[in-house]
């Protein structure tokens, strides 16, 4: 098990951030040469140890008993802070914080609440587990704008994916631009304005690389957000991005004033035919963050 990391987290379906970025982690680290384990019960029982217990878990207290058990069956643990929050008030996230070797951070507002010498700024998906031949699937259809809704979460009583946003953006551009509406949920596929003849409205999970591939803008008008992985998806892809200023995006992301719809849609006709500027890294550099930069054996 010398060269195997045990990773406590799912995989797709369901498609989300969390699961893509653990799917994408699997394919960086297998491309590298090393075996990698989803944790459970089988692979909780050898009496071997890992390489790095890797953890994807936002609940304090399942992240906690991840980390304990990480201690068990590891060389080296990491948990990951997922989104923009972390309570080191919390009785499970001192105890994390005391046992685990690093902590992965998404985004400088959730590095400042760890505050932790252990703490470390990492994106969560890597260039080698983007696949780029798979891109594009046979049969997509070249369109223009592409909207992402992942569910019907709300802050302050709207939709924290701007679903309020898309409808009305959609309504003052269906006639000008071919636009896909990917819903996760389902909940808005009664939404008149996702219903145009120039809107194609899909209500499910799909392969989302490949949708992004095929349009020449996403858009993402959400009200908070982490370190998106579809925005990091989306420019690995070379698909321009347009995104509210609701948090400090990637390099390359085009924003807007989230609180002006004017300003989105004078804007999309430019970040329609612009070129996103690229920076992701390899796996390589969480591995050597977790080494302090010496990838010797003991990792490997």
């Amino acid at each position: 098990m010398g060269n195997t990391w045990l990773i406590f987290g799912k995989v797709p379906p369901p498609h989300g951030g969390v699961t893509i970025s653990v799917l994408n982690l699997i394919n960086s680290l297998k491309f590298h040469g090393y075996n990698v384990v989803l944790a459970n019960f089988r692979s909780l029982c050898t009496v071997k140890k890992y390489s790095v217990s890797h953890i994807n878990y936002s609940k304090p207290l399942f992240r906690c008993l991840a980390v304990l058990l990480g201690r068990l069956f590891s060389k080296k643990v990491v948990f990951v802070v997922h989104g923009e929050k972390f309570d080191k008030s919390n009785l499970w996230n001192i105890i994390s914080l005391k046992f685990v070797n690093h902590v992965q951070v998404l985004n400088d507002t959730a590095f400042k609440q760890v505050s932790d010498d252990k703490a470390f700024l990492c994106p969560p998906i890597f260039k080698e587990g983007m696949e780029k031949e798979k891109f594009k699937s046979n049969g997509d259809e070249e369109r223009d704008i592409l909207f992402y809704i992942s569910s019907g979460n709300k802050k302050d009583i709207y939709s924290i994916y701007g679903v309020d946003y898309i409808a009305e953006i959609v309504d003052r551009i269906h006639h000008r631009f071919l636009i896909t509406i990917i819903d996760v949920s389902g909940e808005f596929r009664d939404t008149k304005q996702f219903r145009y003849s120039s809107v194609k409205y899909i209500g499910e999970g799909v392969d989302f690389i490949s949708k992004l591939a095929c349009h020449k803008l996403y858009i993402r008008p959400t009200r908070t957000d982490g370190n998106s992985v579809a925005i990091l998806e989306s420019l690995v892809c070379g698909t321009p991005v347009l995104a509210s200023d609701c948090v400090k995006r990637p390099d390359g992301v085009i924003t807007y004033d989230f609180s002006d719809l004017t300003s989105l849609e004078e804007i999309i006709e430019q970040a329609h035919n612009s070129i996103p500027s690229v920076n992701i890294p390899s796996v390589t550099y969480l591995m050597e963050s977790i080494t302090d930069g010496n990838l010797s054996d003991e990792i490997k």
